[in-house]
């Protein structure tokens, strides 16, 4: 501005010069022409104003008017630009006199707030106000208007529809030219999509860290079900009372139920791999709804409609189960105080019965229908299209992961079928699952398997860190009839390996040990012996625990908790290879040398 004003100056100052040097000269010229002398005083005076503006007119127009036109019209289009820039800026723009009664907002006020100009002109700003926010919270907020000139943060501002949005607000004072305050401006940002990958970020994490939880919690729970496990075994071979034996054959179930939800827990958190096979899914799903039942309030009606026949189908069963007790937890959440009713159906359907897979041409011509209904509070209409979105729930903080159905969701469609749901609000919610079923193809049943006592007294070496482990596994094998030699870590079985090497016939170690973990003692032992056996112990549940360094005939993983059945057979078929109708599933490799020191 300044620089326009000495412009003006410089422009006037030089105008003058000119237009009073060119009269001068003018005048100069005339007066020695013999036709001034003739004109009358009152002529003179006329034709030396004409003459004046005469000469004046270019200079006036080049040098004032044309910059004047110019500047205005530059002044016009900048003005025009702001404009349109304020009008068509992606934030909102909310300009409010003194007393906060809004005077303008430009068009991305209308999509954020989902009011149009006309109403919200001379509201006051509290219009959009937020019941999620405290009194105190706007009071904080006017203070910091009225003392530092401006305020912002994120805050939720309601919208017309009456739903609260996460919105990032920026308040600040406009004064006029002697400082007194003019009016206010806001500008209001839609961050939910931000709150939306945050709140993703922040489930992700969280998921993270139960991964891991789980991970380790499954270790140390698997250690005490073997211990368990082992002691149940002995406990029964030195009992015969009737009364005795049925209640360690109750505890043998509930243990294994217990190594049940632990896999499962694994499989929720990604840290155990898929299983398929061919099993009745008609006994999985009963086996699910038995687990389910222990989270349930005994006012709670269950109901179910299961079919006579087995139903074959490839799947994995602690996935499957985990898909029913997600849906029967669901269903348990919804009841009310009333009628508090769930029904679970199992049968078999056609496919063309199955809206949802009748036009797949590559599905099985039969499915397996499975359906969960209650008679809870229903799902809103609004929200029934995104029930499968993962991190979505309807349920209050804290009380769902929003996980459930989506991994439901996953985990029936990789299984090739299809889920659904139906609800009405009020009455309750049906979901619906088909899974196609093998034709001419039978289930695979569990075989009854012998315990295999030791041929010959071989000599074992057991590495544990778990001292209850250790010792059940000594017991167990010492009742087969092996010798037993016992290390508390990797570094002590590595110096009991070299002074008993020509008697050791198999190692078994745990994975995971403090000072020298079971891998690397046992690839310590292999440099003195490299055809020595070795069964590796994991409660991990986990089949990548080992790399690919280790003889495929000569390494077994076995994982806890582990019956005495599988310990026998497992120990026979490494010791007696040849006797042995199936090859040992293990980790082939060629031998990588380890350049560790075991410190004595």
């Amino acid at each position: 501005m300044k620089k326009v004003l000495a412009d003006h100056i410089q422009y006037s100052l030089l105008l003058i010069a000119i237009v009073s040097v060119s009269e001068y000269l003018v005048i100069e010229l005339l007066s020695h022409t013999q036709i001034v002398h003739t004109l009358s005083r009152e002529t003179r005076a006329v034709a030396n104003s004409l003459l004046l503006i005469l000469i004046a007119a270019g200079p006036i127009y080049f040098f004032i008017i044309k910059p004047v036109i110019v500047m205005t019209t530059m002044y016009q289009h900048r003005l025009q630009y702001l404009t349109d820039a304020v009008e068509d800026a992606g934030d909102a723009i909310i300009i409010m006199d003194t007393s906060g009664n809004i005077t303008y907002v430009n068009k991305a006020f209308e999509t954020i707030s989902g009011y149009a100009s006309e109403e919200v002109s001379g509201h006051h700003f509290r219009l959009l106000r937020s019941e999620q926010h405290s009194h105190n919270f706007y009071q904080m907020m006017i203070r910091s208007v009225v003392n530092t000139g401006s305020w912002k943060g994120d805050i939720y501002s309601k919208h017309k529809s009456g739903e609260d949005l996460p919105r990032h607000l920026h308040i600040k004072s406009m004064f006029d030219s002697q400082g007194k305050l003019a009016s206010y401006i806001a500008n209001l940002s839609d961050i939910s999509e931000s709150k939306q990958q945050e709140k993703l970020l922040r489930q992700a994490m969280k998921m993270e860290t139960v991964g891991t939880l789980v991970g380790g919690v499954s270790h140390n729970f698997n250690n005490l079900l073997a211990g368990i496990s082992g002691k149940l075994y002995l406990a029964k071979k030195h009992t015969t009372h009737p009364k005795a034996l049925v209640h360690l054959q109750d505890i043998e179930t509930l243990s294994n139920d217990a190594a049940k939800i632990v896999s499962q827990l694994l499989t929720f958190s990604h840290a155990s791999p898929q299983k398929k096979q061919n099993l009745n899914i008609v006994q999985v799903l009963k086996d699910a709804i038995k687990t389910a039942q222990l989270g349930m309030r005994e006012d709670i009606v269950l109901t179910t409609d299961f079919t006579s026949e087995a139903l074959t189908t490839y799947c994995d069963p602690v996935e499957i189960q985990q898909v029913l007790i997600n849906l029967m937890n669901n269903a348990r959440d919804a009841l009310g105080s009333a009628n508090r009713k769930i029904m679970v159906t199992v049968k078999k359907k056609e496919r063309h019965d199955c809206p949802s897979m009748a036009s797949c041409q590559t599905c099985t011509p039969e499915v397996v229908y499975i359906a969960v209904e209650d008679t809870g509070s229903g799902i809103a209409e609004t929200d029934i299209t995104h029930v499968f979105d993962p991190f979505f729930t309807t349920k209050k903080v804290g009380n769902g992961t929003g996980l459930g159905l989506s991994s439901a969701k996953g985990i029936v469609e990789m299984h090739g079928g299809v889920i659904r749901v139906n609800s009405t609000p009020g009455v309750g919610t049906k979901f619906e699952i088909c899974i196609p079923l093998i034709s001419g193809q039978a289930f695979e049943t569990e075989h009854t398997q012998q315990i295999i006592a030791a041929d010959t007294k071989k000599t074992l070496l057991v590495i544990d860190d778990s001292d209850i482990v250790r010792a059940t596994l000594s017991q167990l094998l010492q009742s087969l009839g092996y010798t037993v030699l016992l290390a508390k870590n990797g570094r002590r079985g590595v110096k009991k390996f070299y002074e008993y090497s020509d008697q050791i016939a198999l190692v078994i170690s745990d994975i995971v040990m403090p000072v020298l973990d079971g891998p690397s003692a046992v690839t310590l032992m292999r440099e003195i012996r490299p055809e020595i056996p070795a069964i590796f112990l994991t409660g991990y549940t986990n089949d990548n625990v080992l790399d690919d360094t280790y003889d495929n005939h000569l390494t077994v993983i076995m994982e806890k908790p582990f019956s005495i059945v599988t310990l026998s057979q497992t120990v026979h078929s490494l010791l007696y290879p040849d006797e042995s109708g199936e090859e040992t599933i293990g980790y082939a490799t060629e031998k990588k040398q380890l350049d560790l020191a075991i410190g004595y």
